[in-house]
């Protein structure tokens, strides 16, 4: 039996983030959440393991999620990316580069979508 997959989950609203990541622990991942660029970077650098995917919301304070993610790569270059935004990805990160192959999932959306998206992420990797 292989180990879980572990998903670091950035999402500033609680709230949200709770229920994304019960359904990702229902669906056997270990998520370490985060409310924020700086929470998320320490967390990761305090995980012991490797972090498959992060799943983040682009617009968190201190930093977006495309620069948190540029950061999080440099020890994680494996890392699978979700970006969430209520905006499109074009309106969202503007002129910033996007991390090669990122998926992203306009808010709201359906749980099915996000644990799909997921699986897809991880068995393309």
């Amino acid at each position: 039996m292989s180990e879980p997959k572990t998903i670091l989950l950035v999402e500033d609203e609680e709230l949200f983030r709770g229920m994304l990541a019960d359904l990702l622990r229902f669906d056997d991942y270990n998520v370490i959440e985060a409310c924020g660029g700086d929470e998320a970077i320490a967390a990761a650098d305090s995980h012991s393991g490797q972090i498959d995917i992060v799943i983040t919301d682009i617009n968190l304070q201190g930093m977006t999620g495309v620069e948190l993610v540029e950061r999080l790569a440099q020890k994680h270059p494996r890392l699978a990316v979700i970006y969430m935004s209520g905006d499109t990805l074009a309106g969202a990160v503007g002129d910033a580069k996007v991390h090669p192959g990122a998926a992203f999932l306009q808010k709201p959306f359906e749980s099915t979508a996000l644990l799909d998206k997921v699986r897809e992420l991880l068995s393309a990797a």
